[in-house]
């Protein structure tokens, strides 16, 4: 068991150290831009699977499909179209600010205002009542995985950052 405020305290203690490095901006750009080619392909499919779904429509009202190759066909590509989701573009630049503030911050702000904080910035948090503790590990929500992935802690008994969607496995 862990004790909430030790938590709390040790995260916002180690949020509070990170620093971004000087050329964070260039890093950011080239994410971006990665981002964007990512959210074209996911564009350019989705316009192909739209055109495939008008083409189908047009072949069962001509009577070259029955209704239920049409409607089992229109329900594939209908899922393929829910799947279809473009990347995150997120405010970097906001993100960054608060990162580059995130000890001042977290001292203005009340225990409810750092708990929502909390949750805008991490997925997870992992806690530990042993050596690692009180917080073991955090993994940052996907939109701000950019950004924590690039800034330093400055602190040897760093708490362990993990990669969005991976899971924390034992030492």
């Amino acid at each position: 068991m862990v004790r909430a405020d030790d938590a709390e305290a040790a995260l916002g203690a180690f949020l509070g150290r990170l620093v971004l490095p000087a050329n964070w901006q260039e890093r950011v750009l080239e994410i971006l831009q990665e981002q964007l080619g990512d959210k074209r392909d996911v564009t350019q499919e989705r316009a192909r699977i739209e055109k495939q779904l008008i083409r189908l429509k047009r072949l069962y009202v001509l009577g070259d499909l029955t209704e239920l190759e049409y409607l089992a066909e229109r329900d594939r590509l209908q899922a393929q179209l829910v799947t279809l989701t473009p990347p995150a573009m997120p405010d970097l630049e906001r993100a960054a600010e608060l990162l580059q503030d995130f000890g001042a911050i977290w001292e203005a702000e009340t225990l409810p205002e750092q708990r929502k904080t909390v949750h805008r910035l991490l997925a997870k948090v992992y806690l530990d009542s042993g050596e690692r503790g009180p917080v073991a590990a955090i993994e940052p929500k996907a939109e701000f995985a950019a950004l924590f992935g690039m800034a330093e802690s400055g602190a040897e008994d760093d708490i362990l950052l993990l990669e969005p969607g991976s899971e924390l496995v034992e030492w």
